[in-house]
């Protein structure tokens, strides 16, 4: 075979282009095979979970670190083995068509990864939330993570932050308020769950951004529900069009949810006709949120979204 030295601008140049491409580059295959193999483990723990712990804190910083790892650590290690390697000979391997398809390969299991939008496709998926329509609980900007298999065996409880879909496949997050069966109303902005009112204790003021040039005071109150779930909301007018709700019945396996900025949210306030919400069923539920992956307000990073 023909004698040809490796060089470590080139190592350097196919880790970045494909993973494990830089191992065949200087003569390492079973390396590659196991960054592969080893890739092939992060993605089945992005898919199953481990029984929520891949959701977790832990979990997100262990795959996080795992990934960084695997694009740095063989990056690091090809380029030194191309530098140890003046008289390389070239193997069968060493062909640009051969690098190619595994560039290729690896660009393509990324592609699949970043576009795998089917519901539940992952145990673990993030969001970024556009809307203001949970302050204060979720900021327009931040990014949550999800667990999608927190539905599998059970459905929501109240007080949970569930991400689901409308029919038209676009994805919202808001608060379960009712369950199947229950008797839903709204009076001048207080809840009122089977006959009985919902708690609500006012506790600050707060800004809420506006047009430009323009900040409007909110109030926050807190809400507990019957299940000793507590939270904040916030109203940005003393008696808003939708803090007024005439008393109906969640439907049979749906739920009724509501954003908790309650005068700038779309939710089951409104109807599936006019704005494809309503109450929402089981099978549209998607996953719940966990807590806040990334937020402008760095403070808020690591908040819990569960109960």
């Amino acid at each position: 075979m023909r004698v040809k030295p490796r060089r470590w601008w080139w190592a350097a140049l196919l880790s970045l282009a494909g993973l494990g491409t830089a191992y065949l580059y200087v003569g390492r295959p079973w390396r590659a095979l196991a960054l592969a193999a080893t890739f092939v483990v992060w993605v089945g723990v992005l898919w199953h979970g481990l029984w929520g712990f891949a959701v977790s804190a832990p979990g997100v910083l262990l795959l996080v670190a795992a990934f960084i790892l695997m694009l740095v650590v063989p990056a690091v290690d090809g380029i030194r083995l191309a530098r140890l390697q003046r008289d390389y000979r070239l193997r069968w391997y060493n062909r640009w068509w051969v690098y190619l398809g595994a560039i290729g390969a690896s660009v393509a299991g990324l592609t699949a990864m970043a576009h795998a939008g089917l519901p539940g496709a992952f145990a673990v998926r993030w969001y970024h939330v556009p809307s203001a329509s949970n302050e204060p609980t979720l900021m327009a900007g931040d990014v949550m993570l999800a667990d999608m298999r927190a539905y599998a065996d059970a459905g929501p409880e109240r007080g949970d932050m569930v991400v689901f879909h409308r029919a038209d496949g676009v994805a919202y997050v808001k608060r379960v308020i009712g369950l199947p069966g229950d008797r839903i109303a709204i009076e001048e902005g207080v809840l009122i769950l089977n006959g009985a009112p919902v708690p609500r204790e006012r506790t600050a003021m707060r800004e809420s951004a506006g047009p430009p040039g323009y900040v409007s005071h909110a109030t926050l109150y807190r809400e507990t529900l019957p299940n000793g779930v507590s939270y904040e909301v916030q109203d940005s007018r003393p008696l808003g069009q939708w803090d007024t709700m005439a008393a109906r019945v969640v439907g049979d396996d749906a739920y009724f949810v509501l954003g908790d900025n309650r005068d700038n949210s779309i939710d089951s306030r409104m109807t599936a006709e006019t704005y494809g919400m309503g109450d929402i069923p089981r099978a549209r539920m998607d996953g719940k949120a966990r807590w806040v992956l990334w937020s402008g307000d760095l403070g808020r990073i690591g908040v819990s979204l569960a109960r």
